[in-house]
């Protein structure tokens, strides 16, 4: 045949294309166990049947005459008639299916080839693998990495292999292909790189290894029954290669996406045995946890979940009894203490504009016999506070009965992220004045300021910050993460609820003007296609069976991070600020200078010395010097301001 003179382009399809979201290839068999046994499987049948699988693969490899063995004949060295009824052709379809689920498409690899494919090149694709060509093509195509022209090579169906070089021969044979022609790229140091470089063609490894926190999963290796630590870094891994390599993407999809889809889960699972059938996620923090609950919803068929455009802003003063002087006091409280500014500021807060210049002309006038008086005794303030109370609450309690929080039957519940409860306390103290039950709550964590259950409520909570404070690693998750967690990890693409309006016979909330969005879209587009994909390969790996594990693993992994964070995840949040009221915000993270760590213009101060010095080597004392440093400032600052 005479040699073709184009250059010729080639890739490995295994952990080069495609990468298994379960992590190791023999993970896969432990699913399938699960697929042919069941859920409710023991463990011990699971396990001797991933044994019987790698048995009979090895036992095929001893018989073959070839250089590959087939699908087919490793099933028949196998014997599953102890386990199951199943027979091996219908084993043998559920690995395919198995592998289907597990294999995800690699965005990097993908978008090089659709520029070769612009550029007017076809594609060769070669794998040593016993799995069908047949299978393998669909899965090309499928995936978008197939184009008129490509052609396709499978080890089983040609009986040679890429690790002899056999395989290589046979495709440039058939193709009239020169060797000095071809750029091959895959994972194998032996087959993908080392054999066809001593054939002349132009190899480069690929490397999916795993990140950092990834890797601190896979160390995590005290699940002898069933890796949950290899599959949760998999999963990580799978979903981070998916998409493009960018910091925000490697960020949520192992720091977020693992906490966050187990936490819903548990969620979804304990209200079902509780026979709760309405759960209410809060806005804003809620929106991503809302996101997971609705891709879980087929999971969970009897159960209700809506989105609820709540907020201190909205809920806090329509939720106090009366306005009253002492009542409106109250408004001064946040989760950190007592709020430094004037009384007009802190209404601000929590009352439309409109509302807020009313007031605010009260007080400039000078009129009535408020004079000189504290505007939360002023008694114009006090009287036009007291419609807006009155009107607001009336509002909220109609947007309960439409969007069915206030269910005078059945228990409903309230979702959020974290915090005192106050949202909650309000939410049912305008239920209770209704004559509704009270919801309930589910928390990520709630801190140790939090309203007690006779005050807000019945409430679970993953987190108790007070506990978690005495764990050496779990501490800085409370201490360092909170707003991260509210405002980043749970960032929603609308403003604030500040209050509630009629339209057209329907309560609607009314938003914020004003108020500073940022550049959240993108970043909310992120969170969103990211955690939908973990969810599925969550389910897909059976890790809703192993929730204490998985959460225990992503809260570590978690941990790891608030410890040693790393440079290229810091980026993610630099751009990023953090409000914890109207117009008052601060970076997460930035470069710091002794100037502007005096003065706490940064949200993350462990974070933003980590982005600074660009490095973790020696984070043990990096640590330990840091935390010197904030409590010599604190002393320095008392002294100053002493």
């Amino acid at each position: 045949m005479k040699r073709n003179t184009r250059v010729i382009y080639s890739f490995d399809l295994f952990d080069t294309c495609f990468i298994r979201a379960c992590g190791a290839p023999r993970n896969v068999f432990d699913l399938l166990a699960y697929r042919v046994l069941g859920a409710n499987s023991d463990e011990s049948a699971r396990a001797d049947f991933a044994l019987e699988r790698v048995k009979g693969e090895r036992k095929a490899r001893a018989l073959s005459q070839v250089e590959e063995i087939t699908l087919e004949a490793i099933y028949v060295c196998c014997d599953f008639m102890a386990l199951t009824a199943q027979s091996k052709t219908e084993i043998a379809r559920l690995e395919m299916q198995v592998e289907r689920e597990q294999l995800v498409p690699v965005y990097a690899i993908r978008e090089k080839i659709k520029t070769l494919h612009r550029e007017g090149h076809s594609v060769y694709y070669i794998s040593d693998m016993y799995l069908p060509r047949t299978f393998l093509s669909e899965l090309l195509i499928e995936h978008g990495f197939w184009r008129e022209g490509d052609k396709l090579y499978v080890s089983s169906a040609c009986g040679k292999t890429k690790h002899t070089g056999n395989l290589y021969k046979h495709i440039a044979a058939e193709n009239g292909l020169r060797f000095k022609d071809w750029y091959h790229w895959g994972d194998n140091r032996h087959s993908d790189y080392r054999i066809p470089r001593r054939m002349g063609i132009k190899a480069s490894l690929i490397h999916h290894v795993y990140s950092v926190y990834e890797r601190f999963l896979v160390r995590q290796d005290y699940f002898p029954g069933f890796f949950v630590n290899q599959h949760l870094a998999g999963l990580s891994r799978a979903v981070r290669l998916a998409f493009p390599d960018e910091p925000r993407y490697a960020f949520a999809a192992d720091l977020i996406a693992p906490l966050y889809v187990a936490f819903v889960y548990h969620v979804l699972r304990d209200a079902v045995s509780r026979g709760i059938r309405s759960l209410f996620f809060l806005a804003r923090d809620g929106y991503i946890l809302y996101r997971i609950a609705k891709e879980l919803e087929g999971e969970f068929p009897g159960l209700r979940m809506k989105y609820l455009y709540v907020s201190r802003s909205s809920l806090y003063l329509p939720g106090l009894p009366a306005i009253t002087p002492d009542s409106l006091l109250s408004l001064r409280k946040t989760m950190f203490g007592f709020t430094d500014e004037t009384e007009l500021d802190i209404l601000g807060n929590f009352i439309t504009s409109e509302t807020w210049h009313e007031v605010e002309c009260v007080m400039r006038s000078g009129s009535g016999s408020g004079k000189g008086e504290e505007l939360f005794a002023n008694p114009e303030v006090l009287a036009i506070l007291s419609r807006y109370h009155d009107t607001q609450r009336d509002l909220i309690l109609r947007y309960f009965i439409q969007e069915g929080l206030a269910d005078p039957i059945h228990k409903t519940v309230v979702v959020d992220i974290r915090g005192t409860r106050s949202c909650q306390q309000a939410i049912n103290a305008i239920l209770r004045q209704g004559g509704f039950r009270p919801a309930e709550g589910y928390y990520l964590e709630v801190v140790d300021e939090r309203k007690p259950i006779q005050e807000a409520g019945d409430y679970h909570a993953l987190y108790y910050a007070e506990r978690m404070r005495l764990s050496s690693s779990l501490r800085y998750i409370s201490d360092e993460l909170g707003s991260i967690l509210e405002q980043y990890f749970s960032v929603s693409p609308h403003k604030r609820t500040i209050a509630y309006l009629e339209d057209d016979g329907r309560v609607r909330p009314v938003f914020e003007n004003g108020e500073k969005e940022g550049d959240t879209r993108d970043l909310m587009t992120c969170h969103e296609e990211t955690v939908a994909l973990f969810t599925r390969l969550f389910m897909r790996n059976y890790l809703y069976l192993h929730l204490p594990a998985t959460l225990a693993l992503a809260t570590q992994s978690l941990a790891y991070f608030s410890q040693r964070p790393v440079y290229s995840y810091l980026k993610a949040l630099r751009a990023i600020r953090v409000n914890s009221k109207k117009g008052h915000y601060a970076y997460i993270v930035k470069r710091l200078s002794p100037m502007e760590l005096k003065r706490h213009t940064v949200n993350w101060r462990r974070g933003s010395v980590y982005f600074t010095l660009r490095t973790t080597m020696g984070y043990r004392y990096i640590n330990r010097v840091f935390l010197f440093g904030v409590e010599a400032l604190k002393r320095l600052l008392s002294h100053l301001n002493g």
